[in-house]
């Protein structure tokens, strides 16, 4: 969409000059595909030469003007470009070979401009149609704009040295604030004895099990930036969503995974901690102690583990203050399972604010009574008739609505949901209203949200406008025992549910301040469900709360009641001036002169947006099914209010090339960030816990140890690229560069992790991309003519062995990986699967494919704390009797 009148931005010049430079000059083909695609290009023409050059660049073949002229004629393209005599004037058109680069930048600049004015136009497009979620428009549009600028943002190899003195003075600070941060020889002896070292032309491919089960239950609950909460099985299933991180220095922020990973089915165990927080996680499951990470094996009962102190996650959805009353009021003290709804409550307040929210929605009226041998006064909601009527002929009128926009038939709508044409017309015309189940086919079956559709309205002819609502999310029906916050609650808006919790503890919560001013705020249910979920709740305010179970008397018997207890100074605070309780403004206003008396006396040892909670119990948990996530960067994430974790093998061998050979490296680092491998060189060549060296927690004689290892790692011939999914063709261009800079001395790559590139076409199949992706890197080894190291993730079928070491076969997402790799390698660390074995710090390398040498199994040793392998050096027992 262009302006009447105006070219669009673009350089003729300059793409000929980059197709003529292509022609001219075959190694500029790398440097222009780091920054061109296809679609650059502005004309058509221009595009299909480049498509059909980079096609035979691909298959190593020449590039010249006979090869590409019998590429695009085999391509019945060669007439639409103008024939053979405009390709042959393309090296004509070269102005220096060596300034290609800056041609296509040029190139790429116009095209950005292009993106920028064509979808600027769309968005202005769109606005001026009648919108009703202005706020959903504007993030669209943010969205357009932001893809424009990641696409033009590229990335390219940096050299560590570079990187050495901003990390060390990193570490530095850390040290100052203490906070929470977070053949070429391989070095290992026997490993080089069994492959006589890594061999040039050789595809290496070292693989393990992703996370080594690190894992968390299915029903292991997340929250997400916009504040719903899933289950980490609705996340692995979807393989989407954005969620909470602990970063540097202790913050919380929000990152979308790298990768969703179904493990299986594994032992885990429940951990509940003080707070009454739980989780159910593998023996192996690291959590963030106040000496840094640790599996859940070395965690104790009584040591102390980090939790979210706040969890700021709100929404965008408001429901309104009429239907955030009521519904916190009939959670808190209503019926659901009558004839019709009903609040009781003994404070005519409550009741008079109550039935003002039914009267503020619309449609419904009150009737107060007593029944059921109390005196306590029951408001019943029913529906007002015309009201009724009414809302059936808005829900008529939205639904044509909706069936004309999306172009489908009544009669295809009709049996895509199952039910009569008759029954659609009724619909629409208002006469009758669908089940719920119904109104979430049709919302899906027409591209749209149930709430599109207008508010519920009940099926039934006499039916209940409140009772529709609130079967539409699932509360109608629940006893006591069984009530919950529903999916809504946890979208709204900050000061909407503030609101609600307000309205919530009306009912059974309390506030007071005892004659020795203590200040004493809590919250009581039989519905344990309903009580974790407002210990979350309050979480994103940064109001603590500790939930415990107590037993109370019922009648003839005993239940249980869950009971949360906010207790520290800053969170009573928090609680008394952002949410409040209606009704309780007395002791409020009491509480308010109190913390301005005396200051508040925190009880909890916080730090950052974290605090530490004591676990209570470590419990067997039964076989579950268990999830992970891959978390870019920070590595960690929030589950059930509790902060969770999720190379360094390949990464060690790299560090002996590169410091020990002086033999440069590259390394495509898909997963971590350089930052963060340059963190880790530093860990293992300086001898340093790479937990203190996250949390800042060094001892002086750490000093010494980091500045040599500064020293050599800033001489060291490292290069690093941590462009995330980076495609197989964009990998081989910066390799070839790489490999050509003289200075980068180039001897061996490292990929951290195959699975986690892309593949340079558009196959819809991930098994044959994978295939496509192993292809690509055995023929950059091969036309390097030095080893190429890919990391490997395997399938889950390994853990069903015993002992779960790996095989050929457990290779993840395709065959094709076994066939072009010259050496197969798995690691294997027994303690991973078994805590208690006497083969702790010891890993296994087993090799598993050798194409020109045996396989057979190395022993290394395994320094956890410095995240790294070390050649093995058996005990004196471990060694063979010299008589035998």
């Amino acid at each position: 969409m262009e302006p009447v009148g105006k070219v669009p931005p673009q350089s003729l010049d300059a793409e000929l000059a980059v197709l003529g430079g292509m022609l001219v000059d075959n190694n500029a083909i790398d440097r222009v595909v780091e920054v061109l695609s296809a679609d650059d290009f502005y004309r058509e023409a221009h595009r299909k030469i480049f498509r059909a050059a980079v096609d035979l660049y691909e298959r190593r073949e020449p590039v010249d003007l006979l090869t590409l002229t019998e590429a695009l004629r085999s391509r019945g393209e060669l007439a639409d470009v103008g024939g053979a005599a405009y390709v042959s004037e393309l090296p004509d058109r070269a102005l220096a070979a060596a300034n290609v680069s800056f041609y296509a930048r040029i190139v790429h600049d116009k095209s950005t401009l292009r993106r920028v004015i064509s979808t600027a136009a769309e968005i202005a497009a769109q606005g001026y149609e009648a919108r009703e979620n202005v706020g959903e428009f504007v993030d669209q549009a943010e969205q357009a704009m932001f893809r424009i600028a990641e696409k033009k943002a590229r990335q390219s190899f940096v050299r560590v040295g570079s990187l050495i003195r901003d990390t060390y003075h990193k570490i530095e600070e850390l040290y100052e604030r203490k906070e929470m941060v977070t053949g070429v020889a391989t070095g290992f002896r026997d490993l080089d004895a069994m492959t006589a070292g890594l061999q040039p032309s050789d595809l290496i491919i070292v693989a393990g099990r992703p996370s080594m089960g690190k894992c968390l239950s299915a029903d292991a609950e997340i929250v997400l930036a916009d504040g719903s909460v899933r289950t980490i099985e609705d996340l692995v299933r979807r393989q989407d969503g954005m969620l909470w991180t602990l970063g540097a220095g202790g913050i919380l922020r929000t990152i979308r995974p790298s990768a969703f990973v179904d493990d299986g089915k594994k032992p885990v165990f429940r951990v509940t901690t003080r707070l009454g927080r739980s989780v159910k996680t593998t023996l192996v499951h690291p959590f963030l102690g106040v000496d840094g990470w640790k599996p859940l094996s070395d965690i104790r009962v009584g040591d102390r583990v980090a939790v979210p102190r706040r969890l700021p996650a709100f929404g965008d959805q408001p429901l309104g203050v009429a239907r955030v009353k009521i519904l916190a009021y009939l959670i808190g003290d209503g019926s659901l399972t009558g004839r019709c709804p009903g609040f009781t409550n003994g404070n005519p307040w409550l009741r008079l604010d109550f039935e003002g929210a039914i009267e503020e929605w619309g449609g419904l009226s009150v009737r107060e009574h007593t029944s059921g041998g109390t005196r306590t006064p029951t408001a019943a909601v029913s529906t007002d008739l015309p009201a009724l009527a009414a809302a059936r002929g808005a829900f008529g009128r939205a639904l044509r609505r909706r069936i004309r926009a999306s172009g489908i038939s009544a009669r295809r709508l009709a049996s895509a949901i199952d039910v009569s044409p008759g029954s659609l017309t009724h619909w629409c015309q208002g006469a009758t209203s669908p089940a719920v189940s119904h109104r979430g086919l049709l919302a899906a079956a027409l591209s749209c949200e149930p709430d599109d559709l207008g508010p519920a309205v009940p099926q039934r002819r006499h039916g209940n406008l409140l009772t529709a609502w609130l079967e539409s999310l699932g509360l109608w029906g629940k006893s006591a025992g069984g009530k919950f916050v529903p999916d809504a609650v946890f979208r709204l808006p900050r000061e909407e549910l503030a609101l609600f919790l307000n309205r919530l503890f009306a009912c059974d919560g309390w506030i007071c301040v005892l004659a020795t001013g203590q200040v004493q705020i809590g919250y009581s249910t039989i519905s344990e469900r309903l009580a974790r979920q407002v210990q979350h709740l309050l979480l994103r305010f940064g109001v603590i709360a500790r939930l415990r179970r107590r037993w109370m008397r019922y009648r003839d018997t005993r239940r249980a009641a869950f009971q949360l207890d906010v207790t520290d100074g800053l969170s009573m605070r928090t609680f008394v001036t952002e949410i409040g309780i209606y009704g309780k403004e007395e002791p409020l206003r009491r509480a308010i002169e109190r913390f301005e008396e005396a200051s508040s006396r925190n009880r909890m040892l916080t730090e950052g947006d974290v605090c530490w909670d004591e676990i209570v119990s470590i419990e067997p948990a039964g076989i579950e099914q268990v999830y992970d996530l891959t978390v870019p960067k920070t590595h960690n994430f929030i589950a059930n209010d509790v902060c969770v974790h999720n190379t360094s093998f390949c990464l060690n061998i790299a560090e002996h090339v590169a410091i020990e050979n002086k033999t440069g490296v590259g390394i495509f680092s898909l997963e971590m960030s350089k930052e963060q491998l340059v963190l880790r060189l530093f860990c293992s060549q300086a001898g340093v816990d790479l937990n203190k060296l996250r949390t800042g927690f060094l001892a002086a004689k750490d000093f010494p140890k980091l500045a040599l290892a500064a020293g050599r790692i800033e001489d060291a011939p490292i290069w690093v690229d941590d462009t995330p999914a980076i495609s197989s063709l964009e990998l081989r261009a910066k390799a070839r560069r790489l490999a050509r800079d003289r200075e980068a001395r180039l001897g061996l790559i490292v990929v951290d992790y195959l699975q986690l590139m892309r593949g340079s076409g558009s196959s819809d199949n991930r098994e044959q991309e994978i295939s496509e992706i192993s292809r690509s890197l055995k023929a950059l080894a091969k036309e390097l003519n030095l080893p190429v190291i890919a990391l490997s993730q395997l399938n889950r079928q390994v853990e069903n062995r015993n002992p779960p070491k790996p095989r050929m076969a457990d290779l993840r997402e395709s065959g094709a990986i076994e066939q072009d790799a010259d050496v197969i390698a798995f690691i294997y660390r027994e303690e991973q699967y078994d805590p208690n074995t006497p083969r702790k710090g010891q890993a296994d390398i087993i090799i598993a494919k050798q194409r020109n040498g045996p396989t057979g199994e190395v022993t290394l040793a395994f320094l956890d704390s410095y995240t790294r392998f070390e050649n093995f050096t058996p005990e004196p027992e471990d060694l063979p009797d010299a008589g035998a």
